[in-house]
């Protein structure tokens, strides 16, 4: 969000990922945190529901792209929502980035796959995966013994953002 933000753009949409997927409040609530630091506004017609799937991202993606006034951006909190987003886009004429950004979430393969590569947030999942069964086994070997570990997501930067400050 704060990378949409450098880039000019205020009208910034967002979809939120399944309600039993664990970190769907926590990146809504990163979203919102990087608006409301920068001042901005987001009016509720650009929030949306998905359930971290291509065709709910499509789904999605064809109200927030009948807006009247459609957003510049769109951050979708998974890559699968996102492409669903970029083929509404395309089939509606509309040039990503040119017309409308969309960043995703996870840098799963398939962001490099797609036209245009996808900007993405990564995740560092075969080390949460190794964490993890590290703690579970900490914690059968002594019920005391549970960690809470943070790892840094970090922005890979593709091609389907623009920079509207230009």
């Amino acid at each position: 969000t704060h990378y949409l933000i450098s880039k000019g753009h205020r009208r910034i949409a967002f979809i939120k990922g399944h309600p039993s997927h664990l970190s769907v409040n926590e990146r809504a609530r990163g979203f919102f945190d990087a608006l409301n630091e920068a001042g901005i506004i987001c009016p509720s017609e650009l929030i949306e529901s998905g359930l971290n799937t291509y065709e709910s991202g499509r789904d999605c993606a064809k109200r927030l792209l009948n807006l009247k006034e459609r957003p510049t951006a769109i951050f979708a909190a998974n890559d699968e929502m996102a492409a669903g987003v970029i083929k509404i886009a395309q089939q509606n004429k509309l040039n990503v980035p040119r017309d409308i950004s969309v960043v995703g979430f996870d840098d799963t393969p398939m962001t490099k796959m797609i036209s245009p590569p996808l900007s993405t947030i990564n995740q560092p999942l075969g080390l949460m995966g190794e964490e993890s069964a590290k703690n579970l086994i900490a914690q059968l070997e002594d019920s005391d013994k549970e960690q809470n570990i943070i790892m840094n997501s970090t922005l890979v930067i593709r091609d389907s953002v623009s920079d509207i400050n230009k």
